[in-house]
């Protein structure tokens, strides 16, 4: 889902050496400039060097960690609290040798700034969307027999076979001869025309709605193709079997099916809404294509 792009989640791995890169990874403590924001005093869980290390900070880490209790909190947050301490130690000497005023080291500090209030302020809003409720879910349910009522559950041979200008068009014309699976893969094997073949068994509520709509009505025996950049996708169904489920059985995957596609579609809109709104300047050689090319290069 396009919401994805944005989620990053935290993880403390306890390993010391792993924990340090990890952390440094996913926190950001410096502003574009190399400075700490002031922290309030009732705020502060450590200090060093007189730079203090916040409450909310290891709190927040020890929220990613889930719930732990007696003993293993302990000895958890004194993990995380020798992590952090380190990480603040690394931090400040690399303000000590001007680290923070090299570009590289810049840019990514702003990236990921602007990544972490960017999933913040998406985090906020979708959470604002409401979920589906019950007719909304019955509704889906009814207009979506294929996936459900009728659900089909498939055995398929797939195979993603590299095409050439030159090839392509007689290993469609071969593939909609009716050969089976067997003989369409022998005449590829005897013209050498690479590819790569996997066995999959799935069924139509877990399929892309492009694919479904091609293998609903296919049998056993046939093919569907679906073109790619310099690859053609073959899918040959070896077996159909019929494995509907009912409303109560689907609820729960309709109830996130519709909640997914509400924050998608709330994402793009509001997306649409902020680039209509904003001023977007672009300084040459960038533009809203990429980086504009010479005709020397």
């Amino acid at each position: 889902m396009a919401l994805l792009f944005l989620i990053y989640k935290g993880v403390l791995m306890i390993h010391p050496i792993k924990s340090i890169a990890l952390i440094a990874a996913l926190s950001v403590t410096l502003s574009a400039c190399g400075e700490k924001k002031a922290t309030g005093q009732s705020d502060v869980a450590v200090k060093v060097n007189g730079e203090a290390i916040s409450v909310t900070e290891l709190e927040d880490k020890m929220r990613q960690l889930g719930h732990l209790r007696g003993a293993q909190k302990i000895t958890v947050s004194e993990s995380v609290i020798k992590s952090q301490i380190d990480m603040e130690l690394l931090r400040q000497a690399a303000v000590k040798e001007s680290l923070d005023a090299d570009k590289s080291i810049r840019a990514r500090l702003a990236e990921s700034n602007r990544l972490i209030l960017a999933t913040a302020y998406l985090e906020k809003k979708m959470a604002a969307i409401a979920k589906p409720g019950e007719a909304e879910v019955k509704a889906y349910f009814n207009q979506h027999p294929e996936r459900y009522a009728e659900r089909k559950q498939y055995d398929l041979q797939e195979l993603r076979i590299q095409t050439r200008p030159d090839n392509a068009a007689q290993i469609r014309e071969k593939l909609g001869s009716g050969k089976s699976s067997k003989e369409f893969v022998r005449w590829m094997k005897g013209k050498k025309i690479p590819y790569i073949a996997q066995q999959i068994v799935t069924s139509a509520d877990q399929m892309p709605e492009e694919i479904l709509q091609k293998l609903k009505n296919i049998k056993s025996g046939e093919a569907i193709a679906i073109d790619g950049k310099d690859q053609l996708n073959v899918i040959f169904v070896t077996a159909v079997k019929s494995q509907p489920v009912t409303l109560e059985q689907a609820s729960q995957q309709i109830v996130k099916a519709l909640d997914d596609r509400r924050k998608r579609d709330g994402m793009n809109d509001m997306l649409k809404q902020l680039r209509e709104k904003a001023k977007i300047e672009y300084v040459p050689p960038y533009t809203a294509n990429g980086i504009a090319v010479s005709g020397n290069e």
